[in-house]
């Protein structure tokens, strides 16, 4: 079961590398760390951490569900977290296959725009 794991980690961080994005990779465990950062991406100011944010947006906007990592952080430390998000990697391959044919599509959207 660990073997079929990291399989799919190796999968996810291969996607995630390929559209742009710059993830942090595990040893092990089930969760990937995306610094998002450099995506240039802005929000309104409001009460809520970028990263809660991005991840209501990217739930809106793309279909995208991910993890906010400032909620595993006290409130006087939520700000370390920066402008990353956490994937899950131990999902179905069915559900897997839709989230990076997510995030290639928007790597295609991003890609036009920068042109």
């Amino acid at each position: 079961m660990q073997e079929q794991f990291q399989v799919k980690r190796d999968e996810m961080v291969a996607v995630l590398k390929e559209t742009g994005l710059d993830p942090i990779v595990p040893e092990g465990g089930y969760f990937i760390v995306v610094d998002m950062s450099r995506l240039g991406l802005t929000f309104d100011a409001s009460n809520e951490y970028y990263d809660y944010q991005l991840v209501k947006w990217l739930a809106g906007e793309k279909g995208l569900s991910l993890i906010p990592t400032s909620a595993f952080y006290t409130s006087e430390h939520k700000d370390i977290s920066g402008q990353t998000v956490r994937f899950c990697c131990c999902k179905t391959d069915d559900v897997l296959q839709e989230c990076y044919k997510i995030l290639r599509t928007w790597a295609a959207e991003r890609s036009q725009k920068s042109k």
